[in-house]
């Protein structure tokens, strides 16, 4: 997995940092977890 970030997704994890810093430290944490095999289960709903 590569370690640099595009500047979109820099742009949003600097909004999760400044907005939702409890947010920000889990997706921090996700790397962590994947390196360790623990799930980092996600639900997205969609809707038009």
């Amino acid at each position: 997995m590569s370690k640099e970030l595009n500047s979109v997704e820099q742009s949003r994890r600097n909004y999760l940092k400044e907005q939702k810093p409890r947010v920000y430290e889990k997706v921090m944490k996700f790397s962590e977890k994947i390196a360790r095999n623990e799930s980092i289960a996600i639900i997205q709903f969609q809707y038009n």
